[in-house]
C-alpha cells in the first residue's frame, strides 16, 4: 500500500512539474508576441470625428509610418457621426495638421488608425481634435451612382438615336464629314504652300514679288471651290435639322393624343382622391381618422425600437478543444453562442463533448440465504453517463472582471473571468455539481491569444477530488463574432446563374 502512495504522490509531482513549465512557456510567449509590459503605458489622449467606423473596434491599434505609437480607447455616438477616442503613447507626437485614416490589414484582417503628420511645427495636446479624418469608401453607394449615371447615358443615347436615327440622314450625316476631311486636307496644302513662300520672301526683294504672285493665284484657285463646299456643306446640315424638327413635331402630336386619351383616366383619380380626403369609403374613414393615425404612428415606432435593439445585439461564437492527460480521457470539446444585448450583461447557451460523462456511485445491496444462515453484503460501482452536456448561464461585465452563474455541465454553478494583457489573455474559474460526495468539480483555465481569433488553452480541473487525481489538459480555440462573418462575407461576390 505504501508503494502504491508512493509512486501515486511521485506521478502527480511530475505531472504538476510539467503543468507549470507550459504554463510558463505560454505567459512567456504571448509576452513577447503583444509586447506586454508591466503597468499601463502613459499616454495622453486625442479624439477624431468620423462618418462611418464599421469594424473598428476598442484597442484597435494607432499607427504612424507602420509603427504602432497607440491605440482606440472608446467609440461613441455624437451627432450622427462617430467619435473615436485615441490613447497616444509618451514620446509620440502628431502634430496640428495631421490626417487620422481608417485602414484595413489584408483582406480579412483588423481595422486600425492611420496618422499622417503634417508640416505645422505645432503639435497637439491632451484632449485636442484631429481635424482632417477620411473614412473607409462606401462600396454600395458608389455602385448605386455609377448605376444612375448609367441610366442618364442611355437616356441621352437613346434621345439621340431618335433624332439622328434612319437611312437618310446618316448618309447626309456621312457625307457632310467627308466634305470636312477634304476640305481640312486642301487647307493643310495651301497653309504649307503659303508658309514656303512666305519664308521665300525674306530671301530678297524681286523673289518676293514673284511668290506674292503665285500665291495669289493659288488662293484664287483654291478658295472658290473651298467657299462652295462650305456652302453644301451648311445646307446638308439644314436640311438635317429640318427632318428632326419635323420628327421632333410628330412625338409631340403623339404625346397630346396620349395624354387626351389619358385625361378621362386622370380625372377618375381625382374623384377617388376627393372622396378620401372627405372621409368616405373605408380608406377615406382609415386616413382621415385620427385616432388610427395614432395607434399606427405608435405601433410603427415600437418596431423601430425593436428593430434597434436587435441590431444592436452582438453575437459572440467560441469552439475550443482540449486533451485530457491525466486519467487518459482523450479530447473534451466546448461549443458556446455568447449574446450581448449590450456590454455589461451576456447570454451564454453551448454544448459539452465529454469522453467521460458524468461519474456516479451505485450502491447494491446482496443479499444471500444459505441454510439457517442470511449474508448480506453491499457492492459499490461507478456509473458514466450524460456525456453530451449543455452549458446555460448568465454573465455580468465589469470592465475586464466577469460574473457567470447558471448550468455548467448539466449541473447548477457559477463561474469568474478575469482578462488582461490588453484583451489578449484570460484567466477563468469555475465550479459545479457542488451535490458530489467525493467534493464539487472545479475547473482552472488560462488563456492566450497570439491572434486575434485563435488561442491555446491550458489549465487543471477536478483537482479537489479526493477520489481521484486531478485532470490536467492543454488545447486550442477560435472565436469570432457575427460582425467579423458579415465583414467576411462582405468580400464573397454573388455567384449568378446562367439559364
Amino acid at each position: 500500500m505504501s508503494e502504491y502512495k508512493k509512486q501515486l504522490i511521485s506521478t502527480e509531482a511530475k505531472v504538476g512539474f510539467f503543468s507549470l513549465i507550459i504554463l510558463v512557456i505560454l505567459i512567456f510567449v504571448s509576452i513577447k508576441l503583444t509586447g506586454w509590459k508591466w503597468g499601463e503605458r502613459k499616454g495622453y489622449y486625442l479624439y477624431a470625428f468620423f462618418d462611418n467606423v464599421e469594424g473598428l473596434s476598442r484597442e484597435s491599434p494607432v499607427v504612424i509610418a507602420g509603427i504602432k505609437i497607440g491605440k482606440v480607447v472608446d467609440i461613441s455616438l455624437v451627432n450622427d457621426r462617430a467619435k473615436v477616442k485615441i490613447k497616444i503613447f509618451d514620446k509620440n507626437r502628431v502634430t496640428s495638421d495631421a490626417q487620422a485614416i481608417i485602414r484595413t490589414r489584408g483582406i480579412l484582417g483588423e481595422k486600425y488608425i492611420e496618422i499622417k503628420n503634417g508640416s505645422s511645427a505645432v503639435f497637439l495636446e491632451n484632449g485636442d481634435t484631429i481635424k482632417k479624418t477620411l473614412s473607409p469608401p462606401d462600396f454600395e453607394k458608389m455602385i448605386n451612382e455609377m448605376s444612375v449615371i448609367t441610366v442618364k447615358l442611355e437616356e441621352i443615347v437613346s434621345s439621340l438615336s431618335g433624332v439622328l436615327g434612319g437611312k437618310e440622314n446618316k448618309q447626309k450625316l456621312s457625307e457632310i464629314v467627308e466634305n470636312i476631311r477634304v476640305s481640312t486636307e486642301e487647307f493643310k496644302t495651301t497653309i504649307a504652300d503659303l508658309k514656303a513662300k512666305v519664308d521665300y520672301l525674306y530671301s530678297g526683294l524681286r523673289p518676293s514679288i514673284k511668290n506674292i504672285r503665285a500665291v495669289t493665284g493659288i488662293l484664287k484657285e483654291s478658295l472658290p471651290g473651298m467657299v462652295e463646299k462650305y456652302n453644301n456643306m451648311m445646307k446638308q446640315l439644314g436640311e438635317v435639322v429640318e427632318n428632326s424638327s419635323k420628327n421632333i413635331d410628330s412625338s409631340i402630336k403623339q404625346l397630346k393624343e396620349a395624354m387626351n386619351e389619358f385625361a378621362p383616366a386622370l380625372e377618375d383619380l381625382r374623384n377617388i382622391l376627393k372622396k378620401m380626403r372627405e372621409g368616405k369609403g373605408t380608406i377615406g374613414k382609415l386616413l382621415t381618422d385620427e385616432t388610427t393615425i395614432t395607434k399606427l404612428n405608435s405601433s410603427i415606432d415600437k418596431v423601430d425600437k425593436l428593430l434597434k435593439k436587435v441590431e444592436d445585439i452582438q453575437v459572440k461564437i467560441d469552439y475550443q478543444g482540449e486533451y485530457q492527460i491525466k486519467r487518459d480521457e482523450g479530447w473534451k470539446s466546448y461549443l458556446n453562442f455568447e449574446i450581448y444585448p449590450d456590454r455589461s450583461k451576456s447570454y451564454i447557451f453551448g454544448i459539452v463533448n465529454d469522453p467521460v460523462g458524468r461519474e456516479t456511485w451505485r450502491e447494491e445491496e446482496i443479499v444471500t440465504v444459505s441454510g439457517n444462515q442470511t449474508t448480506r453484503r453491499v457492492v459499490k460501482e461507478k456509473v458514466r453517463e450524460d456525456k453530451l452536456k449543455v452549458n446555460i448561464e448568465y454573465a455580468r461585465h465589469f470592465g475586464d472582471f466577469t460574473v457567470r452563474g447558471g448550468i455548467i455541465q448539466n449541473s447548477g454553478g457559477v463561474g469568474f473571468d478575469y482578462t488582461f494583457l490588453n484583451n489578449h489573455a484570460m484567466m477563468s474559474l469555475e465550479g459545479f455539481d457542488f451535490g458530489r460526495k467525493t467534493n464539487p468539480y472545479l475547473r482552472f483555465r488560462l488563456a492566450i491569444w497570439p491572434w486575434k481569433y485563435f488561442y491555446i488553452v491550458g489549465g487543471s480541473s477536478d483537482f479537489i477530488n479526493y477520489q481521484a487525481s486531478p485532470i490536467y489538459f492543454l488545447g486550442a480555440g477560435i472565436n469570432f463574432t457575427d460582425s467579423d462573418l458579415k465583414y467576411i462575407f462582405s468580400f464573397v461576390p454573388s455567384v449568378g446563374v446562367s439559364k
